[in-house]
């Protein structure tokens, strides 16, 4: 029924599309983990793994998945070289994967700065059209902003973290941990 799956969505997507992978990924997990068909899983791994690089590089979070699978299925066949390069892609992986994180902006960062006009002396021209930008977003949104109870008289700092009345949280400036699922593609 999978592989069924998997050609009537190459057929319609294409044999790179992202669900094609994601569904390829899936079987080699089941061969993997619910089969004992290593061979065949290794196979659809790597069709997997080629899928996710094209589409989205050596730190797509999917490619944690395929990794791991693959390391097993090399330690069930007895292929440990190959065992040992999966396990060094997967520690090069997540490495990428932390350094990401740590240029992602911090909770701390949940904010977004107004600059008064007093401090363009010395901008670039590029920097004072986006403080003009800026001003333009601020003044389009001002009731969007009120009506989400953001303190939108304070120039210096507009706090995206609100609360409303009814206790619901808004958050604008994103979350700090990143997005790990098969699913998703992020």
């Amino acid at each position: 029924m999978h592989l069924r799956a998997i050609e009537i969505k190459e057929r319609l997507l294409g044999p790179t599309d992202f669900e094609v992978g994601l569904s390829v990924g899936h079987l080699a997990s089941l061969y993997n983990y619910d089969m004992n068909r290593f061979k065949e899983a290794e196979q659809l791994y790597l069709r997997s793994v080629q899928i996710s690089l094209n589409l989205f590089g050596p730190t797509y979070s999917g490619l944690e998945y395929d990794y791991r699978g693959l390391q097993r299925v090399y330690h069930e066949l007895g292929n440990y070289s190959e065992m040992q390069r999966y396990q060094g892609l997967f520690d090069y992986w997540s490495k990428e994967r932390q350094r990401l994180r740590s240029l992602e902006p911090s909770e701390s960062s949940d904010s977004l700065e107004f600059l008064d006009e007093s401090n363009i002396i010395g901008l670039t021209e590029q920097s004072q059209l986006l403080m003009e930008l800026l001003k333009e977003y601020k003044y389009q949104f001002k009731s969007i902003f009120e009506s989400l109870h953001v303190d939108y008289n304070n120039e210096n700092m507009v706090n995206t973290a609100t609360t409303r009345q009814d206790n619901f949280n808004v958050n604008f400036g994103g979350s700090s941990t990143m997005e790990a699922s098969r699913s998703t593609g992020y």
